[in-house]
This record gives C-alpha cells, sequence and structure tokens, in this order.
C-alpha cells in the first residue's frame, strides 16, 4: 500500500512539474544551482519521489547552456547518490564475512570492471541504483571510481532525457 503511494506521489508530481506555468528563464543565474541542487536533494532522498526530470528537461528549454544544465543535474545526482555509498561503507563490517560479500568483492575487485558496472547501472532511468551505491560502499570500491563512473553515467542519462524531452516538446 505505501509502495503504491509512494509511485502514485511520483507520477503526480512529474506529471505537474509539465503542467504547472514555471517561468524557468526568470531564476537567471539560479538555475544551474538549482538544478545541482534538486537533482541532489532527488537522489539523496530514497522515500520522497522527487519529479526532477521533468523539472530538468524544462530548465534545459530556457537556459542559455543545455550542456550547464546537464553537468549540474549529472553532478548533484551522482553527489545525491553518494549518499547512498557512504551508508554502504558505514555498514560494510556487517556483511564482510558472507560468501555473497566475497564473490562480489572479487567481482568488482578491478577498477575497470567496479567502474563499467556503475556507469551501466547509473545511465539508464533506475529507481533501484541506491542499492548498488550501498552495495559499491560495503565491497569497497573506492570513492574515485564510485564519483567518476556515476558522474559520467548520469551525463549520458540526462543528456539522452534532455534530448529526448526537447525533441518530445517541440512536436
Amino acid at each position: 500500500m505505501f509502495g503504491a503511494l509512494i509511485v502514485a506521489a511520483g507520477i503526480v508530481g512529474n506529471a505537474l512539474a509539465f503542467v504547472l506555468p514555471i517561468d524557468y528563464a526568470a531564476f537567471g543565474s539560479y538555475l544551474y544551482p538549482g538544478i545541482f541542487l534538486l537533482t541532489f536533494l532527488a537522489n539523496a532522498s530514497v522515500v520522497v519521489p522527487v519529479p526532477y526530470v521533468p523539472v530538468v528537461i524544462r530548465a534545459a528549454e530556457a537556459a542559455p547552456s543545455v550542456a550547464l544544465v546537464i553537468t549540474a543535474a549529472a553532478a548533484g545526482s551522482m553527489l545525491g547518490e553518494a549518499v547512498s555509498f557512504f551508508v554502504g561503507r558505514a555498514g560494510k563490517r556487517i556483511v564482510a564475512g558472507s560468501r555473497v560479500y566475497r564473490m562480489l568483492h572479487r567481482f568488482v575487485d578491478r577498477p575497470l570492471v567496479a567502474g563499467l558496472f556503475l556507469f551501466l547501472l547509473a545511465a539508464p532511468l533506475n529507481p533501484l541504483f541506491d542499492v548498488a551505491g550501498i552495495a559499491a560502499g560495503a565491497l569497497g570500491i573506492r570513492f574515485e571510481i564510485f564519483a567518476i563512473s556515476v558522474f559520467l553515467g548520469r551525463l549520458a542519462r540526462f543528456a539522452a532525457v534532455v534530448w529526448l524531452g526537447l525533441g518530445l516538446t517541440r512536436i
């Protein structure tokens, strides 16, 4: 029941973000930090659905630089996901001796494999990425690998979302 309410709130919030008459151009130079903060909060919170995808698209329509909107969204999103990473790092001792932990640790022990895996999980719209962030922290993946991989994945995500969104709004 609670899960259905969260999904419904997310759908309604996203729909409202598209139809509300907000003048994003009026935000001026605060538009980029606002997008950064919104995506940070949306990805740092696990339970509260924050409708950030339509806001990023609408902001890209109004912004002088679409690239800066995408970069600000990706950076905020990556730092928001870092919350999950550090939660996993804090709980590492709880799972460190298990058989599953040892198997997964061998899989992601190589930085290139761990980075590619995180990139592939971070790029699509994946509501379960928090689990991957927690696992990455618990498995001891270096934060630099996590941050770079997730940032690049989110750059790809927001570039695709903005490109598709701007294309659909011009139809």
